[in-house]
């Protein structure tokens, strides 16, 4: 699951709450004091931080890219695990 860590003052927070809105996956938003230690976090990261299994990305931009990366790759299993990909024809 993502967890997207973010402080009540950032200003591009929205634009990454409605991107993974927008992606419909399962995340957790936590919302810390700024200045304060993240517990889970590698020390003197400040957030925004999303934090994707054991990978960590830093900052607004950083984190609207390698979403618009894991989108694509969500959309393509969506399509290919929705797909059938065989075809029963009974000519009787």
């Amino acid at each position: 699951m993502l967890e997207f860590y973010r402080t009540r003052d950032c200003e591009a927070c929205a634009e990454i709450r409605q991107i993974l809105a927008d992606m419909v996956v399962s995340h957790r938003l936590i919302t810390v004091e700024a200045g304060q230690p993240v517990l889970g976090l590698p020390a003197g990261t400040v957030p925004p931080v999303l934090k994707d299994a054991d990978r960590v990305v830093v900052g607004g931009p950083a984190i609207a890219a390698y979403l618009s990366d894991l989108a694509a790759l969500v959309n393509e299993w969506r399509y290919t695990s929705n797909c059938s990909c065989s075809l029963f024809i009974d000519d009787e």
